[in-house]
C-alpha cells in the first residue's frame, strides 16, 4: 500500500514539475491518471507537506518550496561529487581499495559516489547507501567535528543500534572515540558495518568549518592491516584537507578542537 501510495504522489509532483507555468487540478488527474478525488487527496497531503504550492488566484499548482529544497541539495552533492571525484581516483590508485564520497542525513550516513578497486576481492558500496551515521570511520569522522549541542540532539543518552557486534553501541564510548580522531584527523574501523571489511576515513569541511562529507577508504580487513588502516588514514586526512580548501575552508580548525568549541 505504502509504494502505491509513492508511486502516485510521485506521479503527481513529476507532472507539476514539468510545467513551470502552473498546472490545474484537471490537468493532474489527466497527466497521474488517477480518479479526481483520488487526485484531489494527494494533492492536499502534498501541499501541507509543501512540496506543491497553490496559487489562489489561477487556481494552479507549482512546486513547492520543499521539493526545491531537495533540488537544491542533489545540486550541491553534485558539485561535491564533481570536486571529490579526482581525489578519490588518486585515493584508489594510490591504496588499490575502493573509495566512497560519504555526506551526513541526520542519524545516517548518505554514500553519493563510489569509484571501485580493482582486486577481485574489494568493498562495493553502492551510490545511494545509507548506514547509522556512528557505525564504521566514514560516519563517525564527520561525528568528530561536530558540535557538541549537535551531537547530544542527534542522539541524548540512548544506546546507539548495533549493525554488527563491534558497532559503538554507547554515546560515552563513542564521544571518547571522537575525541581521539579528531586528535589524529581521521578514523578507522573494522567490522563495524560489514563483516570482514574494514575503513579508514577523513572529514570534509566547508566554508564555515562545518561538516560537508567525508573521504573512505574501504576494503577486506585480509588486506588492511592496523599498519594499513592508519596509513590510509594519513593519505584521506591529507587529500580532505586538499578537497576542503578548494570547497572554500579558509582556516582548518586545530586536530582536537571541534567545531563551536571555544
Amino acid at each position: 500500500m505504502e509504494i502505491r501510495a509513492l508511486s502516485r504522489a510521485a506521479q503527481i509532483l513529476a507532472s507539476v514539475s514539468a510545467d513551470t507555468a502552473g498546472v490545474t487540478l484537471s490537468k493532474i488527474v489527466e497527466s497521474a491518471s488517477l480518479s479526481k478525488a483520488t487526485t484531489y487527496r494527494f494533492v492536499q497531503a502534498l501541499l501541507r507537506l509543501d512540496f506543491l504550492r497553490l496559487e489562489p488566484e489561477t487556481g494552479a499548482y507549482y512546486v513547492g518550496p520543499a521539493l526545491l529544497r531537495f533540488g537544491r541539495l542533489a545540486q550541491h552533492h553534485d558539485n561535491l561529487r564533481m570536486m571529490a571525484r579526482p581525489f578519490l581516483e588518486e585515493l584508489r590508485e594510490s591504496t588499490g581499495e575502493t573509495l566512497t564520497l560519504v555526506v551526513p542525513s541526520g542519524r545516517h550516513r548518505l554514500t553519493v559516489d563510489v569509484v571501485l578497486s580493482e582486486h577481485e576481492l574489494r568493498a562495493a558500496p553502492e551510490v545511494g547507501g545509507i548506514k547509522p551515521i556512528h557505525a564504521g570511520a566514514a560516519g563517525k569522522v564527520m561525528l568528530a567535528w561536530y558540535p557538541e549541542e549537535e551531537l547530544l540532539s542527534l542522539f541524548g543518552e540512548t544506546a546507539l543500534k548495533r549493525v554488527t557486534p563491534r558497532t559503538v553501541s554507547s554515546v560515552r564510548v563513542l564521544e571518547r572515540e571522537l575525541a581521539r580522531i579528531r586528535e589524529r584527523g581521521y578514523a578507522t574501523s573494522t567490522g563495524e558495518t560489514v563483516y570482514g571489511q574494514a575503513a579508514s576515513a577523513a572529514a570534509l569541511l566547508g566554508d564555515d568549518g562545518k561538516v560537508v562529507g567525508s573521504l573512505n577508504i574501504s576494503g577486506p580487513t585480509i588486506r588492511l592491516a592496523p599498519a594499513t588502516l592508519r596509513r590510509n588514514g594519513e593519505l584521506a586526512a591529507t587529500a580532505a584537507a586538499k578537497l576542503s580548501k578548494k570547497i572554500g575552508l579558509r582556516k582548518p580548525p586545530r586536530k582536537s578542537e571541534r567545531r563551536g568549541a571555544q
